[in-house]
């Protein structure tokens, strides 16, 4: 599937569901592809906003002409885009609303400040479309960020198209910028939330399914075609010996699929090595550039295997095939009174990186 058809994809569930989750593993692309939908969503000419809680708007409105009727809220052209990363710090008063303390000079006390939603919201309300892109959603204590407005979310709970009250519209509740006091506030179906995650990142607790089933989920997976069509190679049989610089590259990619097949079945398709590991790095032009850039590619699938099934010898040995006569040796040392199974590795070099990415492959 090409980026555009994935796209358009992600808009389609956007306009139908409201709520969109990207999920893949690292390195599939999703951040990418999260830019472009941004890119299509404003008519490809509108820079990213940030979170500035200061400010009312974080970017002058931008106009478009020509909206595919696919496209969430096609009637409406003052689109903008808001976009936030989630970690640890990140507070419902972030995303929301909260109380600060007034740090202006000559003043004291505290002040009420409008997040990322509140903000995309007004500028809805007021007529036009809102995209807020969320990155790294399960990096921050999502459940707590959101609060209250997990019921309002929901594509049946929030206003009608012209934001009049339902009977099913549900409120959340803000503190008003002006009283203090905590206000009802309905959200408008012009609001779009597009947010990514990383579902084997076992640094953080894995979100729930009340919270998971607000959004319609499209998952990235690594693509082999994607770098074919970067490299503009067929990927056949690996020679014996490497005289151009598409063995390298046809070597890596091999050793790079068959890793992600013993992946998917030692822990499971989520923890598999995506494609940007290899795209990320300059396509190299000739052998030598070649085994150098193998070896920087190999370096970065290494690491991220040992991450994987660090202190797991034995799921290491079955990864990198290590047998006896390869670079990559699985063998009995005597540690103490005992003898305990260890896997041998070799220093990763130019001269013998081809060899050793073959023997992934065999």
């Amino acid at each position: 599937m090409t980026i555009a058809e994935h796209v358009e994809n992600l808009l389609r569930g956007l306009s139908s569901s409201k709520n969109v989750l990207l999920l893949g593993p690292p390195a599939c692309g999703k951040s990418m592809l999260m830019a472009e939908t941004a890119r299509e969503f404003t008519g490809n000419r509108q820079t990213v906003a940030a979170l500035q809680p200061e400010d009312a708007v974080p970017l002058p409105a931008v106009q478009v002409n020509n909206i595919p009727v696919w496209m969430p809220s096609p009637d409406r052209t003052d689109r903008r885009v808001f976009q936030i990363t989630f970690h640890q710090g990140t507070k419902h008063r972030d995303f929301v609303s909260g109380i600060i303390p007034n740090l202006l000079q000559g003043e004291s006390g505290f002040r009420v400040i409008h997040g990322l939603l509140m903000v995309a919201n007004e500028h809805a309300l007021a007529g036009g479309a809102s995209l807020i892109m969320i990155d790294e959603m399960n990096r921050g204590p999502a459940v707590s960020i959101f609060g209250d407005t997990l019921t309002a979310i929901e594509s049946d709970k929030r206003l009608d198209d012209n934001n009049s009250l339902l009977y099913t519209s549900a409120p959340f509740k803000v503190f008003n910028a002006t009283t203090g006091e905590p206000t009802d506030v309905y959200l408008s179906p012009h609001v779009y939330l597009l947010a990514s995650m990383n579902e084997a990142d076992t640094s953080v607790e894995a979100l729930d399914i009340a919270f998971l089933r607000r959004f319609k989920s499209q998952r990235l997976h690594p693509s082999v075609q994607a770098i074919q069509d970067f490299f503009e190679l067929e990927f056949d049989e690996i020679p014996e010996q490497a005289t151009t610089s598409e063995h390298i590259v046809i070597a890596l990619v091999n050793a790079w699929s068959k890793i992600n097949e013993k992946i998917s079945l030692g822990k499971g398709a989520a923890f598999q090595i995506g494609h940007g590991v290899i795209l990320g790095k300059k396509k190299p032009v000739d052998l030598n550039e070649a085994k150098a850039w193998a070896v920087d590619c190999w370096l970065s699938i290494d690491a991220l295997i040992k991450e994987m099934f660090y202190g797991n010898d034995q799921s290491l040995a079955i990864i990198l095939n290590a047998k006896p006569a390869n670079n990559y040796k699985f063998t009995e040392l005597q540690f103490g009174d005992e003898m305990i199974d260890k896997l041998i590795e070799p220093e990763i070099t130019i001269d013998n990186i081809y060899s050793i990415l073959r023997e992934i492959v065999n």
